[in-house]
């Protein structure tokens, strides 16, 4: 969603919504099982275009809200008055955008620290650490799996040994059972997101491989 809501506005949805027109079109006179997909394909088209602003909306709205997660993930605990000058949004949005994030159980707020500044301090975001992610690094004799929250900090890591060079299918089990172990040492007081695999040697930036 963050990738299409920067590209958003370079799509005329009026002109998709009419190319998608003419393609139900013009496969009218087919069978039922072929017409019932094209009749779908003819209310998105409708969608598309009577609903135009209201996707706009809900995409820059993501966007906004991928930015200040990103930001609070890479700068450890900022204020929402620093996160204010960086996005260039107003007080009001970044208020809000900054709540549904503690309410995702993505960030945490808490008050500054006390200082000689005038006036009401801004208050302080911190990436929770209750949503992480799993990190596995496959060596030559080992395979390394950690625990990592938003933020950075690795909360647990484990160092499975081997006396050989593991195959890719080796490496998966030793893998999947350190996290049914890590799961069970988190329990629910944490929430895995995903798995990042760091490859070794050199990879193409184009494809991945």
């Amino acid at each position: 969603f963050n990738g299409l809501s920067g590209t958003i506005d370079q799509i005329d949805t009026k002109q998709l919504a009419t190319s998608l027109s003419t393609l139900v079109d013009t496969f009218r006179d087919t069978p039922d099982d072929v017409r019932g997909a094209l009749d779908g394909l003819s209310r998105l088209s409708t969608t598309i275009a009577s609903r135009d602003d209201q996707i706009k909306q809900l995409l820059a709205g993501t966007r906004n809200l991928s930015t200040v997660l990103r930001l609070v993930h890479e700068n450890g605990s900022p204020s929402r008055a620093w996160l204010t000058r960086q996005t260039g949004l107003n007080r009001s949005t970044v208020a809000a955008l900054v709540a549904e994030l503690v309410e995702r159980e993505l960030v945490v707020e808490s008050e500054p620290n006390q200082t000689r500044q005038v006036g009401r301090p801004s208050l302080i975001i911190r990436p929770s650490e209750r949503t992480v992610a799993i990190a596995v690094h496959p060596e030559l004799d080992a395979v390394e799996v950690g625990v990592v929250a938003l933020g950075g900090r690795v909360l647990l890591r484990r160092r499975l040994g081997t006396t050989h060079i593991p195959s890719a299918i080796e490496a998966v089990e030793l893998v999947a059972a350190a996290i049914g172990e890590i799961r069970a040492e988190l329990g629910e007081d944490h929430r895995i997101v995903g798995i990042g695999l760091a490859v070794p040697g050199l990879v193409r930036e184009s494809d991945g491989m």
